[in-house]
C-alpha cells in the first residue's frame, strides 16, 4: 500500500477492481518488523540498532523526508529505483511509515472510489 505509484498502475490495469486493506495494530506491525531485521541483520547499520526504541529513534527523523521524496517521485511518474533518497533513506524509516496508515489510505482513496475500497480492523 505504500508505494505512491502502485494505487496508479492498479488503476490503469484494473479500474473497476475491489480492494481490500486490512489494517493491523500499527505498533505491532513495526515491532513484528523489527523483529525481522533481528532475525535478518542484513546490514551493517542494524548492528547499532539492536533495540525496538533504538530503531524508532533512528527512523522517526527521516519519515518526514521519505514521505516528501515518494511524493515527490509519484508527482514526477517515477519509482523507487529512480528516486535518488530511495537507497539512504527507505530502509530505516520503513518500519514508521508502513505503519501510517493515514497516508497510504490518502494515496489509495486519491486513486480509487471509495465504493471500491473496503477497510478493515
Amino acid at each position: 500500500m505504500l508505494y505512491p505509484w502502485t494505487a496508479q498502475r492498479i488503476r490503469e490495469r484494473l479500474p473497476n477492481v475491489k480492494i481490500i486493506a486490512l489494517l493491523r495494530d500499527p505498533v505491532a506491525r513495526a515491532y513484528s518488523q523489527y523483529h525481522m531485521f533481528q532475525r535478518t541483520k542484513n546490514s551493517v547499520e542494524f548492528s547499532r540498532l539492536d533495540t525496538f526504541e533504538k530503531l524508532l529513534n533512528y527512523s522517526l527523523p527521516h519519515v518526514k523526508d521519505v514521505k516528501e521524496g515518494l511524493e515527490s517521485c509519484r508527482m514526477n511518474g517515477k519509482q523507487n529505483s529512480d528516486c535518488p533518497w530511495w537507497r539512504t533513506n527507505w530502509y530505516w524509516s520503513d518500519i514508521v511509515l508502513t505503519s501510517m496508515y493515514a497516508y497510504q489510505m490518502r494515496l489509495w482513496m486519491d486513486t480509487f472510489p471509495k465504493s471500491q475500497i473496503l477497510v478493515l480492523q
